[in-house]
Parts: structure tokens; C-alpha cells; sequence
């Protein structure tokens, strides 16, 4: 598979906020607020990202919310 240069990836370790989610023949491809790839190839739907590059939300009790803005602010 031939990637577009241009086209903006997650990283390992932010935190991202979901902004589609698109039901695609093999699950769900997911969009993020903090990449937006709507440009890249005019004409075709945006650069979507499979659900399972991701890591699931763990249960709210467990998430340092001090860390988590902290995280999200210095991305």
C-alpha cells in the first residue's frame, strides 16, 4: 500500500479526541478532531484511521485527569 506523504497520522501516546466515526467493510474507520486530512485528495473521502490502532478508554477511575490535560495541552 502506497501512503500519501501528506496525510497526518496519529502518534503513540496523545490523547485524541474522536470526531467520525465511518462504518467501513472491515469496522469502523475513526477521524480526530486534532488531524484533519479533508484536503489531502480532494474529491475522495478524508483519511480515516481503523479502530484498532487504538487503545481502548480505560475505565474513568483510572485516568489521572491532571495528567490527561496536561498530555492533551502540550501535543
Amino acid at each position: 500500500m502506497v501512503q500519501n506523504p501528506n496525510i497526518q497520522t496519529p502518534k503513540r501516546g496523545p490523547i485524541y479526541t474522536v470526531r467520525g466515526v465511518y462504518d467501513t467493510h472491515r469496522g469502523y474507520g475513526i477521524t480526530l478532531a486534532e488531524i484533519n486530512n479533508a484536503g489531502v485528495a480532494p474529491g475522495f473521502p478524508e483519511a480515516n484511521f481503523h479502530e484498532s490502532r487504538f487503545a481502548p478508554v480505560p475505565p474513568l477511575e483510572e485516568i489521572d485527569i491532571a495528567e490527561a490535560i496536561e498530555e492533551s495541552v502540550t501535543v
